[in-house]
């Protein structure tokens, strides 16, 4: 679909990516042959592309804000919607506060396009729900009632560029939107652009040719995981409460822990994935991000309409003490790293290197004692409130040939 007039996004090499000769080397620096892409990494000058970074990492001045805007930008979903509710706030209030956020942070880059036309999208769509709500009743636009909420770069849309990550598809947008931004948009939401993904999602580091490195909002120089990035910054840094994620193998949970945020990654086909491209077809789940676990309900409850078993669950949670909820704490994956006997000589698997002889297969890999002492404080703190931790793993992952 062509993209709406006025549009002229350029499908360019983004300023905050290592420039080409940096990065994406053809030949061999001694012998001067092309060198096969997916080797690449073997001639490039790894150094100068962490230098490059490190030089280019950018900062951040205060935000001009008046005392209104921040404690607007800083409300979590359930105070939006309940300042909506009472008229305390207009949707178009609501929207321009944080849209004018998500400009002054533009080199985070968790959106992939924040142009005037497409900025000007967001504010059109709360100033439709204001009208509606005047003309036929607040309820008229629950259950969100204008609550802006960003869309992972992977859903399609119609009025933002549905490019996945891929700067060829930078100008394309979508004949409609994707299934669930349409029940967003039934439940009274904002659609708040596109968030940053790599390249067709492909990755656990948020980063693409065209759309840039997405950075961390807590510190620019570390990851956002992926490959959900874009949406887990956007919630992160306060530019919007909750944002739309999607999750294969951890999408949606690792960009959520890497920064801070609740993340829930809902059991397979609860929402629904129409008109969002995934790798698998048994694992791909589309989740959100957000600031609390309160706002993930509200979300879930607008998405799935079942008021009845939100509430039956609410009273059912209610009634279980501490000490009846088991938290698992396995050390394997996720602190240690042990790689199974069985798995390292499996040669299918662990095929040793043509050039050196080196199977791939390399050392155990332990936390660093940073992350172990978060971890020890993390346990101690659910055990100072009446929950019953379990030390269980996960038992050994054999192969047969």
């Amino acid at each position: 679909m062509a993209p709406p007039p006025g549009y002229n996004a350029a499908s360019v090499w983004h300023k905050d990516f290592p420039p080409r000769e940096l990065i994406d080397n053809t030949t061999d620096p001694e012998t001067g042959e092309k060198v096969e892409w997916r080797k690449r990494g073997k001639v490039q000058d790894k150094e100068a592309v962490a230098q490059w970074f490190e030089q280019h990492v950018p900062s951040f001045e205060p935000q001009p804000m008046t005392t209104e805007e921040q404690n607007i930008y800083r409300m979590d979903a359930m105070a939006y919607v309940a300042a909506r509710k009472a008229g305390k706030i207009t949707c178009e209030l609501y929207a321009r506060v944080l849209v004018k956020r998500m400009v002054h942070l533009e080199a985070l880059n968790c959106f992939m396009v924040t142009s005037y036309q497409l900025r000007h999208k967001i504010i059109e769509q709360a100033v439709a729900l204001d009208a509606k709500a005047e003309a036929e009743g607040i309820e008229s636009i629950a259950p969100l009632y204008g609550l802006p909420i960003p869309v992972k770069g992977t859903c399609a849309t119609a009025d933002f560029p549905s490019c996945v990550g891929c700067g060829v598809l930078q100008n394309c947008f979508a004949k409609k939107d994707s299934e669930l931004c349409a029940i967003l948009k039934a439940a009274g939401a904002v659609l708040m652009g596109k968030t940053n993904v790599p390249e067709f999602a492909c990755s656990g580091t948020t980063l693409n040719h065209t759309n840039g490195v997405c950075r961390n909002p807590y510190d620019a120089a570390l990851s956002t995981g992926g490959s959900s990035g874009g949406s887990a910054v956007a919630t992160a840094s306060r530019i919007a409460p909750l944002s739309i994620t999607e999750d294969t193998g951890g999408s949606t949970r690792n960009p959520a822990n890497q920064c801070g945020n609740f993340g829930y990654d809902p059991p397979r086909n609860k929402h629904p994935n129409a008109g969002n491209p995934g790798i698998t077809f048994f694992r791909d789940q589309l989740g959100c991000n957000a600031h609390s676990f309160d706002d993930i309900l509200l979300y879930d409850l607008a998405v799935t309409g079942k008021a009845d078993e939100h509430s039956a669950a609410a009273s059912a949670v209610a009634a279980i003490p501490a000490s009846a909820i088991k938290i698992g704490c396995p050390q394997e994956m996720f602190v240690e790293y042990n790689i199974p006997q069985s798995v390292r000589e499996h040669d299918e698997i662990n095929k040793p290197d043509k050039d050196t002889g080196e199977r791939p297969m390399g050392p155990d890999i332990k936390a660093s004692p940073s992350i172990l002492s978060k971890i020890s404080t993390a346990r101690a703190s659910l055990e100072a409130a009446g929950f019953s931790v379990l030390d269980k793993e996960w038992g050994e992952v054999t192969s047969d040939k």
